[in-house]
């Protein structure tokens, strides 16, 4: 068994799982180590990718720490992933969402034992809100309508991708 690392005990999995498209993505603190790219409709469970991502993760981890000479990791059991959290593009109720283009079941419970780590999973819209929410000013951009309008208040985001998503923040 491997021996834990300090820098190690900060990775999460952050993804955004789609109609279309499932990008997955591992971090370290605030740095993204990676991001994949999958075609959703090649696979027919979220399962194969999560564990395609995975064995994808150990290798690369294991290349990094061979060339920063740290202890070796060998199986994704090694891994010490803190969290997962995977935005949907579906109604998350109770922990569980039926993306019905794919038609795929996803549940946290499920997901945190194949993965490992406590699994979260939120909606697509939800989550942009969220970010939107907690951005500033110099990051947002005026597309349309009046210029002297209060970016500090209502704000609407809309996802279009498969299908359409919005959300209203007051």
């Amino acid at each position: 068994m491997m021996q834990q690392q300090t820098d190690q005990a900060d990775l999460q999995i952050l993804g955004d799982i789609g109609g279309t498209n499932c990008r997955l993505s591992l971090w370290k603190g605030n740095e993204c180590c990676f991001i994949e790219y999958y075609l959703a409709e090649e696979y027919e469970f979220f399962e194969h990718i999560i564990t395609a991502f995975m064995d994808l993760c150990t290798a690369r981890l294991a290349l990094m720490q061979e060339s920063e000479k740290q202890t070796q990791i060998d199986s994704i059991s090694d891994l010490s992933i803190r969290y997962a959290c995977l935005a949907v593009a579906g109604r998350v109720d109770r922990g569980r969402v039926y993306l019905t283009n794919l038609n795929w079941q996803l549940s946290e419970e499920d997901l945190s034992e194949s993965i490992g780590c406590q699994t979260f999973l939120v909606n697509d819209v939800y989550a942009q809100a969220l970010a939107v929410s907690k951005s500033s000013i110099n990051d947002r951009i005026h597309l349309s309508g009046p210029t002297d309008i209060d970016l500090k208040k209502t704000m609407v985001v809309l996802g279009v991708g498969t299908g359409l998503g919005e959300a209203l923040l007051i």
